[in-house]
């Protein structure tokens, strides 16, 4: 398997894995594999250019990577931007109220819709 093959097969696995938690409503979790997501799926296009990988967890640092072999990339600033923060602030305990279903929701349809882009970049 080649490694961007990898990469996005394991990004699919984090949004498999986000829809299931969500439907339990480990909405924190969710999320947060809703976020791996998205970093895998970066990840998987600039493995496919033959880019090195960034130990980053930073989806704005990744996007900006990404655009600099595909300027498409600056559309999914938005969706980047609403993920990035949350990838942290819900991994470890805190004072913050777990986050309720809508936001959940919208989590994983932005990593979905990220993900589907990618792999349709990486078709042609």
């Amino acid at each position: 398997m080649q490694n961007h093959k990898a990469w996005l097969k394991k990004a699919s696995h984090d949004l498999k894995a986000a829809e299931v938690l969500s439907r339990e409503k480990i909405n924190d979790i969710a999320i947060y594999h809703a976020h791996q997501c998205v970093e895998k799926a970066l990840k998987g296009f600039l493995a496919f250019k033959l880019c090195s990988i960034q130990k980053s967890h930073d989806l704005v640092l990744l996007t900006e990577l990404c655009c600099r072999y595909d300027a498409s990339f600056e559309e999914l600033r938005s969706t980047v931007e609403f993920l990035n923060p949350l990838g942290t602030l819900l991994r470890y305990p805190s004072d913050r109220p777990d986050p309720n279903q809508n936001t959940t929701t919208l989590a994983i349809e932005k990593a979905k819709m990220l993900l589907l882009f990618v792999k349709k970049l990486l078709q042609n």
